[in-house]
């Protein structure tokens, strides 16, 4: 029985199939898909092989095409779509128009020849209550069932295995009573972020002498002192308009412990940004979830400092990522770091109040990944 390349059949295409299939290789076919699929569509794009320009077709058909080439020399390709919420908070229109095309590509899965598609979506986005079923219900129906849930990491039998898995990764070997007491430390630690739980993982497992701070903190009077400053901050109010009193504390911070004063420069009021001057790197701290106002503020301070690396520090809930910001042109970020203003806030103050104690200034540079 003959292997069937294309949902659609005539003399031009079997032109086409027979050129792709003699010159099949990855980079060639790269190019051709961009063709069919639209990426690119001048006449000289297509002269570049002596191909007619396509006309009339359905993309999703043009895509099965190719994909079934590859089958056909072997190649089978997994497709990664992630953090699809990211689309819903640009547009919720944009969204809904996504999951009718993502609907049609997966009626014709029955046309295609191997390959896999997986995608994922998080509950951050702008309307994150809505399921996808309200979004789109036949999209729904559709997957319905190939949808699997994975919830946040947080029992210690789920850490246990998640830490099997990075040995394997590593290439590490462990006693079964070294990996209890990892994930014991772990556990105890109340990390209420997956990423966070693989960090300290990863730490204890590559470096036996590693705590965090937490750790640290825990086996010591300061996570009391944590606690009670945190509490003392939030009773005077300062969750009110924090991003005006953040930074005469971090401003005290920075005056200890460097040695010079002209090492920083802090731009509070438009821009909330400690510069590190010598380095080139702008350290910006958002408050709000916000996202719109957020974005135009790490704009405003890319315009100012436009060869600068960037550190942004978001509040949880706020789902700004770094691949939101490459697409927003914003290609220079270092790192995109989760964290809460007031816990940082108390504990820059504790060491204000006592800054001979290294353990507190190792966590604020632990915490801020390097300020």
């Amino acid at each position: 029985m003959p292997f069937k390349l294309c949902v659609f059949e005539d003399a031009k295409s079997e032109k086409i199939v027979r050129f792709v299939l003699k010159n099949c290789t990855f980079r060639f076919c790269d190019y051709i898909i961009q063709l069919g699929t639209g990426a690119k569509y001048d006449k000289r794009s297509f002269d570049k092989y002596k191909l007619d320009k396509f006309s009339d077709y359905n993309r999703h058909e043009v895509l099965a095409f190719f994909l079934n080439i590859f089958a056909h020399n072997q190649y089978y390709l997994l497709f990664c779509i992630d953090e699809l919420e990211k689309i819903e908070e640009k547009s919720r229109a944009r969204f809904q128009s996504y999951l009718t095309s993502f609907r049609e590509l997966i009626d014709m899965a029955g046309l295609i020849r191997g390959h896999m598609l997986i995608a994922a979506i998080t509950d951050a986005g702008k309307w994150s209550s809505m399921p996808l079923e309200a979004y789109n219900p036949a999209f729904g129906r559709r997957i319905v069932t190939s949808t699997h849930e994975l919830k946040s990491i947080s029992d210690q039998d789920e850490i246990k295995k998640l830490a099997e898995s990075l040995c394997s990764i590593l290439g590490k070997s462990y006693q079964d009573e070294d990996i209890e007491l990892i994930v014991s430390k772990i556990y105890k630690q109340h990390l209420s972020h997956t990423n966070e739980i693989i960090i300290s993982l990863y730490n204890n497992l590559t470096c036996s002498e590693y705590k965090s701070w937490r750790e640290i903190f825990k086996d010591s009077n300061l996570n009391s002192k944590l606690v009670s400053r945190i509490e003392t901050l939030k009773e005077e109010g300062v969750e009110v308009r924090i991003h005006m009193k953040f930074f005469a504390p971090l401003e005290n911070y920075l005056n200890i412990t460097s040695n010079n004063i002209d090492e920083y420069t802090i731009k509070a009021q438009m821009y909330q940004t400690v510069r590190a001057v010598k380095e080139q790197k702008c350290y910006v701290f958002l408050f709000t979830n916000d996202y719109d106002t957020n974005i135009s503020r790490i704009k405003n301070v890319q315009q100012l400092f436009p060869t600068d690396k960037l550190c942004i520090f978001k509040p949880e809930g706020l789902g700004i990522s770094n691949s939101d910001l490459q697409d927003l042109g914003i290609d220079n970020v270092d790192d995109v770091i989760v964290y809460d203003p007031i816990e940082l806030m108390a504990l820059i103050t504790l060491f204000v109040d006592d800054y001979d104690n290294d353990m507190l200034k190792e966590a604020i540079v632990e915490y801020t990944k390097g300020l």
